[in-house]
């Protein structure tokens, strides 16, 4: 059995005339939704083995604030190709990785983050609809029933949870 997380990344500044997309930083609000979300993971168990992340400002501070509040360390591999990556080379990305673990986090992207999550949703009558928006730092988990991440299939995913944010604080 593959677990496969993905975690959009927190909110960050606006962009601005002479900041570079990829060079965004988190504003306080990303940063505090990153730590909320990491306790979130604790609660439920979502413990990722190994992360995959975009190398963008953005995605790696929030990937270092998660293992920061996690409390542990988790080998991470950063891939500049999941930078603006679409669905299917976030997949491929997860198809590819090494058999360290069961529990993968991936750190990436919109729109390619939601159109993997609602595509993954929708095979097996999951919640598409909340899935469609995949907010800043939203969590969907994945469950896959294989050995290998190479046997990955995104068309037997099957959603097991979804928590934005907003979401959390609300409760």
């Amino acid at each position: 059995m593959k677990s496969l997380y993905l975690l959009r990344h927190a909110k960050t500044e606006a962009g601005g005339f002479f900041t570079q997309d990829k060079d965004r930083k988190l504003v306080d609000r990303g940063r505090s939704d990153t730590t909320l979300m990491a306790r979130h993971m604790i609660d439920k168990g979502l413990l990722p083995d190994q992360i995959i992340c975009s190398t963008a400002t953005r995605a790696v501070t929030t990937c270092e604030l998660l293992q920061e509040t996690l409390g542990r360390q988790i080998d991470v591999e950063y891939e500049d190709e999941l930078y603006l990556a679409e669905a299917a080379k976030l997949m491929a990305f997860a198809k590819g990785a090494p058999e360290t673990g069961n529990n993968m986090l991936v750190i990436a992207h919109n729109p390619g983050m939601a159109s993997l999550a609602f595509a993954m949703a929708a095979q097996n009558g999951g919640m598409p609809a909340k899935l469609s928006d995949f907010p800043t730092a939203a969590l969907a988990c994945f469950i896959f029933d294989c050995k290998y991440w190479t046997d990955l299939d995104p068309t037997t995913a099957k959603l097991t949870h979804f928590s934005t944010p907003k979401e959390l604080k609300d409760t």
